[in-house]
């Protein structure tokens, strides 16, 4: 079993404050479909069967992966909008203010309208959901953990205010930093992602995923874990770790994609 909701792994993803949760989906996008959410997550610790929960935890997971992701490609597909109306000099005053709502969300720190729609267009892109079903599979240990069980909080995010989240048992005497609960498995996925797409510890895997889209190529999992190095105090190990569990369930052909 991994280790205790892999607390070390989070180092890297803590952030102070907690980000905003909420979709951001215009209401002129609503229209499009959005998957439905699962219901409530199941008590994974009760399958005794390894291979029964892991297959469990997949197939609860995933739909609510997809969900996100889906909300993100809606904000995508209207920043390329914007970006092809920017380029032949017709921005309307709704874009300025809908691009202002994503550069606070994205924490992006750019007042010129090209710089800030490149940094958007690296931010606001999905996160393959093989990568996102292997990490929150060695976070939360299958589901199993404390921290899943009681905060579903699947990718080990820690917080830094008292009350929080909560408080490992491990935790050292001088630190203070608390292990975030979440109003939902939804919420955490969404900041999971929020997380990758915005820390200076992923710029990495974001400038990877952009190269892969400039040059049509589907989003690799296996590739884009090789710049999750900082997500945890394990480093290499860590990001081999993932990629043995994309590769051992064999993720690319249960998610249909990269």
């Amino acid at each position: 079993m991994p280790v205790l909701a892999i607390v070390a792994a989070a180092v890297m993803v803590a952030r102070g404050g907690a980000p905003v949760l909420e979709p951001l989906v215009p209401e002129s996008e609503a229209s499009e479909q959005i998957p439905a959410m699962p219901g409530r997550m199941p008590d994974f610790a009760a399958i005794s069967d390894s291979a029964t929960r892991k297959e469990k935890f997949f197939e609860y997971l995933l739909p609510a992966v997809e969900h996100v992701n889906a909300e993100i490609r809606k904000r995508r597909h209207k920043l390329m909008q914007i970006a092809r109306r920017f380029r032949g000099g017709s921005l309307h005053a709704d874009d300025k203010q809908w691009l202002d709502r994503m550069a606070g969300y994205y924490d992006v720190d750019a007042d010129d309208t090209t710089r800030r729609l490149d940094v958007l267009e690296r931010r606001i892109d999905v996160i393959p959901p093989s990568l996102a079903l292997a990490q929150a599979a060695i976070e939360s240990a299958w589901g199993t953990s404390r921290f899943a069980r009681m905060g579903k909080n699947l990718f080990g995010e820690w917080c830094f205010r008292a009350g929080c989240g909560i408080v490992p048992a491990q935790r050292p005497s001088n630190r203070e930093y608390e292990v975030r609960t979440f109003p939902s498995v939804q919420d955490s996925i969404r900041s999971y992602i929020h997380n990758l797409n915005t820390h200076d510890a992923y710029r990495e895997m974001r400038t990877m995923r952009q190269q892969a889209r400039r040059a049509g190529r589907d989003l690799s999992a296996a590739h884009l874990a090789k710049a999750l190095d900082r997500y945890s105090e394990r480093g290499e190990a860590y990001v081999d770790d993932v990629r043995t569990i994309i590769r051992a369930n064999d993720l690319p052909s249960l998610v249909g994609s990269g």
